[in-house]
């Protein structure tokens, strides 16, 4: 299945889910382990630790989500506007 060229957006978010899939990828093959190196903490709570491949899988769910269920029904409603008007 092919998605159309002018979903670019799509392709950004997906390449960068593949990207940071590679990352941890590259760290488990190579150590055995992913290597998390950000660590937030405070006397009350602990917060998830992370490294920048996780980041990158995140945002790139981000920018996925967004598309698919903000601009993609936009652009669908712009263009049945511009069908009926012809």
């Amino acid at each position: 299945m092919k998605t159309p060229a002018e979903r670019r957006l799509l392709h950004l978010g997906l390449a960068i889910i593949v990207g940071g899939a590679i990352g941890n990828l590259i760290d488990r093959v190579r150590l055995g382990y992913v290597v998390d190196y950000i660590y937030f903490h405070t006397p009350v709570w602990d917060f998830a630790v992370f490294n920048l491949a996780d980041a990158f899988i995140t945002v790139g769910a981000v920018v996925i989500l967004v598309e698919e269920f903000i601009l993609a029904p936009r652009r669908g409603r712009v263009a049945e506007v511009g069908e009926t008007r012809d």
